[in-house]
């Protein structure tokens, strides 16, 4: 098959069983939902692990048999269905006083922001054979009972496993000295008041701040070069590398060829 037929395929791929182990899953899922809901709102992390799980079971078997009867059911009413009697049924579980019901969309956002990408239960190769499939030009779609919300949460979670993976191997590789005798050739160094002979034109690029990369510093320099351009990239740590390599590439590229504009 030639890449361009392999842009006429879609591929659907299921969430649990498929990209993620569900026993894996199931484990952190129940201490996060405790780590989210105690301090919120009260009751033990245990309380609350034991009624998602009572839960869970108790819905599953309920819209499986709804399946096996072909009872007509649309998804908007099967999720509206799901979260009030996910909030209800636990908030009574574990004893504690239930929210107004205007409010049980909110806290099931909230908990999925927070629960989903905190999983790390990916099979072992899933995403580095999905990103194969899309080079080759496939159509990539998920097919899932869960909402879209879950799926992101559990998409960006596998992202983040892949990085950590990369990372400890890195780190395993790394010859410890090396890392020392660097670290200590820098360590009383200042950047600042050293850049202002550099004539040639440099780009500084920055995204979204966390830890390490702050929004102060990295405009500085930039003033401080004669020639410094500064860019801002909106975007997170799970893309930001490879986005400023293919913007640096291409700052090259077109500046080699006809010079950036200078008022870019």
């Amino acid at each position: 098959m030639s890449q361009t037929r392999f842009s006429e395929f879609a591929v659907f791929f299921d969430d649990g069983g498929v990209m993620n182990d569900n026993r894996i899953r199931g484990l952190q899922y129940q201490k996060l939902v405790g780590e989210y809901f105690t301090p919120k709102f009260g009751g033990e992390p245990y309380l609350w692990a034991e009624s998602n799980v009572n839960f869970i079971e108790e819905i599953m078997k309920k819209y499986s048999k709804a399946i096996y009867d072909g009872s007509d059911i649309d998804y908007k009413t099967y999720q509206a269905d799901f979260v009030k009697r996910w909030i209800e049924e636990m908030f009574n579980y574990v004893g504690v006083k239930l929210p107004a019901k205007s409010e049980y969309n909110q806290i099931y956002r909230e908990a999925i922001e927070y629960i989903t990408p905190n999983i790390r239960s990916a099979y072992p190769g899933v995403v580095d054979s999905i990103k194969k499939l899309k080079r080759l030009g496939f159509n990539l779609y998920t097919a899932s009972g869960e909402d879209s919300l879950e799926i992101k949460g559990y998409l960006q979670g596998m992202r983040e496993e892949v990085q950590r993976r990369r990372a400890e191997i890195f780190a395993d590789n790394a010859e410890i000295w090396k890392w020392k005798r660097a670290a200590d050739s820098v360590k009383d160094f200042e950047l600042f008041g050293k850049v202002s002979d550099i004539t040639k034109e440099v780009f500084v690029t920055n995204g979204t701040e966390d830890k390490i990369h702050d929004q102060i510093n990295y405009p500085q320099i930039a003033a401080e070069l004669p020639n410094g351009r500064f860019i801002y990239m909106k975007t997170d740590e799970s893309r930001r590398e490879r986005l400023m390599g293919f913007v640096s590439l291409e700052f090259c590229r077109v500046g080699k060829n006809d010079g950036i504009p200078p008022s870019l």
